[in-house]
C-alpha cells in the first residue's frame, strides 16, 4: 500500500513489461451499460471503468435521467483539487458552519445532514468524476456516506486501481457493482457520426473512422467533424462518403495537446519518440527511455507491451499516435530523429515500425535507404494502405530496386489506377541481376493492367506469350511464377467471357502444397467460375466452402487480396442463385475484425443492394445502392459504378406504381473494361427495367423478347447461369418460347438451379401446377423472392383454372409466403399493425385457436360473419389462413439483413 492510501498496480508474474492483469469482461453494448446502471441505482451504486472519452459520464447521467426520481450531486476530482482536503466537495461545504469540518466525523454527518435536507425525500444519487484524483479526506466521508446508504455512489474512473483504498473496498465488499465500458460497436459508432455528421454516413466511412476511433465516442465525434472540415468526408446524395486521405488537423489536435500538458517531460519525450516510430522493440525504447517513465506510462495504459519477438512498445490507441505525430515541430522532430536512429538498426524492424520510422524520415527531410522503404510499402500494402505504399515506394533515389517498384505497381493496382500502373511498369527497365521471378510478375501485372484499359495499344495476349517463355522448366523449379502467369492468363480469358478455355492446370494447381496459399485460392476461384459457368453449381458452392474455409482458418494474405475474394465469392453465390448465402456473407464480413478472412471493398451498401435488386426487394434495395452510388461516386477502383448504377434504376421501377415510367440512373462511361460477368448483370437490370418494361402487354411482350435474346447469346458464349436467368425472367412474362429454351438449358445443370429452373420450365409448359410450386419452393430457399412469387402465381391460375383444391390452397399459401418476403410493408407484422383493434384481437384468437362459433359468442356476431371479417383480415396479412398465420406467428420475424444507412 502506498502512503497516500492508494491500492498500487499488482506486479505481474513473469517479464514486468509484458503481462497485464486479467480483467472483468467489458459491458458489449451501451443498452446493456445503462441498464447495469439502473440496477445499481436500486442498490448501492457502481463503479463505471474505462479510457477517457469512452462515455463514463455520459453512460451516468442517462441512466439518471432515466431512472427520474433522485436527487442528483455531481462532484469532479482534478490534480488540482486533489491537493485540498475535501477539494472536490468544496462547493457543498461552503455552506456548512467552519466548526462542523473539524474532524472528518462532523462532516459525514453535517454532510448527511445537508443531503438529506436538499432531496426532500427523494434518493440522493451522488456521481463522482475523475475517482482516482479525490483526496484521501474526501474519499473518506463520501464512502462512508454509501456505507451508511444515504447516498447511491457512481464513481467514474479510468482504472480502479489507482483509485483510493477505501473506494476499492466499496467495490470488493460488493457494495459498488463493477461496470467495465467498453468501446462502441460499429452499429452504435454510425449512429454517433450520423449525430455529429447531421446525416448519416456510408458504410466504408463508417468503417474508417470506426478503425481510428476503436470506438470511443468522443475520439468518433471529433474525428467525424475533423475529417469533414477537410473534406475527407464529402456529401453526395444525402450521404457523407469516404474519399480519404485521414486527416490529423482540427479539434482532435488541440485535445491531444491538453493530454500531452499532463506528461513530465520525460513522458512526454517516450510518446512523442513513440507516437513518431508507431512501435519500438521494448530493447531499443531502455536504450532512449528510463525503465521507471515505461513503467508510468504502462501502468498507466498509455503504452501496450506485447509479447513475441523484441517485445514492441506501442502507444495506447485512444492516445491517438498519429495526431501526436503531426503536432510535432520539424526541429523538434530532426533532433528526436537523430537521436533515434543512433540506436535503431534498421533492418531488424517489424513492419509497422518500419513504416512508421520511413514516414518519420520522409517528413524531416530524409531520403529513404531502399531496404527501408521496401519494408515500409510491403507493410503499407498488406494492411490496405495503398497511399502510404506508393509515397515510400516513391522516395527511393533512382535507381530503384524491382522489388520496391513491385510494391508501387501492387499499391496502383489495389487502387484501381489501371493506366498509371501501366505507364509506370511499361517503363521499367529491368537489369540482368533482377530475379527472373519478379520480372515474371512485372510482365503479369503489365499485361493485365493494359488488359483493363480500353483501346490499349499493348498487347496482353503478347505479354503473356514473352511472360511463358520466362518460365523455368527445370524440374523442382518452384512453383509460384508458374501459377501466377495461368492465373493471369485465366484473367484474359475472363475478361473475354471465354470460361471454357481456362487453364486445364487450375484443380492441380489448387492442390499443390508447394504452392503460396494465397495463388492456390485464387485458382480455386477461377476454377469455381469455370464450374459456375458451365452450369455446375454443386462442384461450384463446395469450391466456395472451401475457400472460405481456408481464409477463415487463417490465410496470409493482403488487404486487398482479401477484397478481391468476397468480390469473387459473393458473385459465385449471385450465380449459383444462392442470395441467402451471399447476403449471409457480406453480414459476417461487415465488422472490420470478422474472423471470415474476408473484406468488403467499398462497404456493403451494393452488394446487399445487389442481393435485394436480384430478389426483387426493390424498395430494400434502393435503401442500399443510393449511398452505395453516393460511395463509388467517390472511389470505384473495381468498376462498379455500372452495375450499381443499374440496379439502383431497376430497383426504382419495382417501388414504383404499376404503370410509371421509371426514373433511370444515366450509365457511367469507364476507362476500363469491368468483368463480363458484372457487364452482363448491368444489362440484364438495364432490360427489366428499360422503357419497354412498362407494364403494358406489348412492353412485357418485347422485354421478355429482349432477355431470350440475351439469353441465347448468354448460352451460345456457354455461360449457363446469365442464359438461366435471362430465360427464366422471359418466361415469367409468358414467352413460351423462352419456356421451351429454358427446359433445355436447365437439363444440363445440377444443384438447386437444376431443380428450379427445369420445374419452372415443364411448369409453364405443360400447366404443372406441382412442377411450379417445388420450383417456387426451392427459390424462396434461396431467398429468391420474386421467382418464387413469379412461379406462385402462374401456380395459382393454371390451379384456379381446374387443379384440386389441395393444390390451389398450396399455390396461394406459396404466392402468400413469396408476397410477404418481397418487402417489409408486405409482413404479417407490418399488416397486424396496421389493422384496427377489431381486426387485430379476431385474428390473434383465431391463430390461437378460437372456434368461429367461439368467436362470434365472444364479439356477438355469427359464424358466418366471423367468417367473412376473417377472410378480410387474412386477405390483408397475406395469409391463406388460420394454420398459415399461426405458423407465421410463431416463428422469429423474418429479417433482411444488414440496415441500410439512415435506417
Amino acid at each position: 500500500m502506498t502512503t497516500d492510501g492508494r491500492v498500487p498496480a499488482p506486479a505481474p508474474s513473469g517479464s514486468r513489461y509484458t503481462d497485464t492483469p486479467a480483467q472483468p469482461r467489458a459491458v458489449d453494448s451501451r443498452a446493456a451499460a445503462r441498464r447495469a446502471v439502473l440496477a445499481a441505482l436500486e442498490e448501492s451504486g457502481a463503479v463505471i471503468l474505462g479510457p477517457a472519452g469512452i462515455g463514463k459520464t455520459t453512460l451516468a447521467r442517462e441512466a439518471g435521467d432515466l431512472y427520474g426520481d433522485g436527487y442528483r450531486v455531481h462532484l469532479r476530482g482534478s490534480a488540482l483539487s486533489a491537493q485540498t482536503p475535501y477539494g472536490a466537495l468544496a462547493w457543498l461545504l461552503s455552506d456548512l458552519p467552519p466548526n462542523d469540518l473539524v474532524n472528518p466525523v462532523r462532516v459525514v454527518r453535517a454532510l448527511e445532514s445537508l443531503l438529506v435536507r436538499l432531496a426532500g425525500g427523494r434518493r440522493i444519487i451522488m456521481v463522482i468524476d475523475n475517482a482516482e484524483e479525490i483526496d484521501d479526506l474526501g474519499v473518506l466521508v463520501t464512502a462512508e456516506l454509501c456505507r451508511r446508504g444515504t447516498v447511491v455512489l457512481i464513481l467514474i474512473c479510468g482504472d480502479l486501481l489507482r483509485c483510493h483504498r477505501d473506494y476499492v473496498r466499496l467495490w470488493t465488499d460488493g457494495l459498488l457493482k463493477r461496470i467495465d465500458l467498453a468501446p462502441l460497436d460499429l452499429p452504435e459508432t454510425a449512429e454517433l457520426l450520423a449525430a455529429a455528421a447531421g446525416g448519416p454516413l456510408t458504410t466504408l466511412a463508417q468503417r474508417m473512422l470506426w478503425q481510428q476511433s476503436r470506438g470511443n465516442p468522443l475520439l468518433a465525434a471529433l474525428l467525424c467533424r475533423d475529417h469533414i472540415a477537410a473534406k475527407a468526408l464529402v456529401l453526395r446524395r444525402g450521404f457523407w462518403t469516404w474519399a480519404g486521405p485521414l486527416v490529423y488537423s482540427g479539434e482532435l489536435p488541440e485535445r491531444v495537446e491538453t493530454v500531452l500538458r499532463r506528461f513530465t517531460a520525460g513522458e512526454r519525450r517516450a510518446v512523442e519518440i513513440l507516437a513518431l516510430c508507431r512501435e519500438l522493440p521494448l530493447e531499443i525504447l531502455l536504450q532512449l527511455v528510463p525503465a521507471h517513465t515505461v513503467d508510468s506510462l504502462e501502468e498507466g495504459s498509455l503504452v501496450t507491451i506485447s509479447g513475441g519477438h523484441g517485445q514492441p512498445v506501442r502507444l495506447a490507441w485512444n492516445l491517438q499516435p498519429a495526431t501526436i505525430a503531426a503536432k510535432i515541430t520539424f526541429g523538434r522532430s530532426r533532433e528526436l530523429w537523430t537521436e533515434v536512429t543512433r540506436v535503431i538498426d534498421p533492418h531488424g524492424l517489424s513492419g509497422a515500425a518500419a513504416a512508421g520510422m520511413a514516414s518519420w524520415s520522409l517528413s524531416v527531410g530524409i531520403v529513404l535507404e531502399p531496404d527501408l522503404a521496401l519494408a515500409a510499402a510491403r507493410w503499407s500494402n498488406e494492411t490496405g494502405d495503398a497511399e502510404a505504399a506508393l509515397r515510400y515506394s516513391r522516395a527511393v533515389a533512382a535507381p530503384r530496386p524491382l522489388r520496391v517498384v513491385l510494391e508501387e505497381a501492387a499499391a496502383l493496382q489495389a487502387g484501381g489506377n489501371h493506366a498509371q500502373l501501366h505507364r509506370m511498369v511499361a517503363s521499367v527497365e529491368t537489369g540482368s541481376g533482377d530475379p527472373e521471378d519478379l520480372r515474371i510478375r512485372l510482365l503479369t501485372l503489365r499485361l493485365l493492367a493494359a488488359a483493363r484499359i480500353r483501346g490499349c495499344p499493348d498487347d496482353p495476349w503478347s505479354l503473356l506469350e514473352q511472360a511463358e517463355q520466362r518460365l523455368p522448366h527445370e524440374a523442382g523449379a518452384r512453383p509460384g511464377p508458374s501459377l501466377r502467369v495461368t492465373l493471369a492468363r485465366a484473367e484474359l480469358l475472363s475478361l473475354d467471357g471465354r470460361f471454357t478455355e481456362y487453364p486445364a492446370s487450375l484443380a492441380e494447381d489448387l492442390a499443390d502444397p508447394a504452392a503460396p496459399s494465397d495463388l492456390r485460392l485464387l485458382a480455386a476461384i477461377r476454377l469455381a467460375q469455370q464450374h459456375a459457368a458451365a452450369g455446375r453449381f454443386e462442384e461450384t458452392l463446395e469450391l466456395v466452402a472451401l475457400i472460405r474455409f481456408r481464409l477463415a482458418a487463417g490465410i496470409q494474405t493482403d488487404v486487398r487480396t482479401r477484397e478481391l475474394f468476397f468480390h469473387h465469392l459473393f458473385f459465385l453465390l449471385i450465380r449459383c442463385g444462392e442470395l441467402g448465402q451471399a447476403l449471409a456473407m457480406t453480414e459476417s464480413a461487415a465488422p472490420p475484425d470478422n474472423g471470415t478472412g474476408l473484406r468488403t471493398a467499398g462497404g456493403t451498401e451494393l452488394p446487399t443492394g445487389l442481393v435485394h435488386a436480384y430478389a426483387g426487394r426493390g424498395d430494400l434495395a434502393l435503401g442500399f445502392l443510393y449511398p452505395a452510388l453516393a460511395q463509388l461516386e467517390s472511389h470505384d477502383p473495381d468498376v462498379m459504378l455500372p452495375l450499381a448504377s443499374a440496379a439502383f434504376g431497376y430497383a426504382h421501377f419495382l417501388a414504383q406504381e404499376p404503370g410509371r415510367m421509371p426514373g433511370r440512373e444515366p450509365s457511367p462511361d469507364s476507362l476500363y473494361r469491368p468483368d463480363p460477368s458484372l457487364d452482363a448483370a448491368a444489362g440484364y437490370f438495364r432490360v427489366l427495367s428499360g422503357p419497354a418494361a412498362s407494364g403494358s402487354p406489348d412492353g412485357s411482350d418485347h422485354t421478355a423478347e429482349l432477355l431470350r435474346a440475351r439469353a441465347q447469346r448468354a448460352g451460345a458464349a456457354g455461360n449457363a447461369p446469365d442464359a438461366l436467368l435471362c430465360y427464366s425472367a422471359a418466361a415469367l412474362r409468358g414467352n413460351r418460347q423462352a419456356a421451351a429454351e429454358l427446359g433445355v438449358a436447365a437439363a444440363s445443370v445440377n444443384g438447386t438451379p437444376g431443380i428450379v429452373f427445369r420445374n419452372l420450365a415443364e411448369g409453364l409448359l405443360e400447366k404443372d401446377v406441382p412442377a411450379l410450386i417445388q420450383a417456387g419452393t426451392a427459390a424462396l430457399g434461396q431467398r429468391n423472392s420474386r421467382l418464387a412469387h413469379g412461379a406462385a402465381v402462374a401456380a395459382r391460375g393454371f390451379a384456379a383454372d381446374g387443379g384440386s383444391r389441395t393444390v390451389l390452397r398450396q399455390a396461394r399459401q406459396l404466392e402468400y409466403e413469396s408476397f410477404r418476403a418481397l418487402s417489409p410493408i408486405n409482413s404479417v407484422q407490418h399488416g397486424l399493425a396496421q389493422l384496427g383493434d377489431f381486426e387485430r384481437e379476431l385474428a390473434l384468437r383465431a391463430a390461437a385457436g378460437e372456434t368461429s362459433a367461439a368467436l362470434g359468442k365472444r364479439f356477438h356476431l355469427s359464424a358466418r360473419t366471423v367468417d367473412w371479417h376473417l377472410g378480410r383480415v387474412f386477405a390483408r396479412l397475406h395469409v391463406s389462413g388460420r394454420s398459415d398465420l399461426r405458423e407465421v406467428l410463431s416463428q422469429p420475424e423474418a429479417g433482411h439483413g444488414l440496415r441500410a444507412p439512415g435506417r
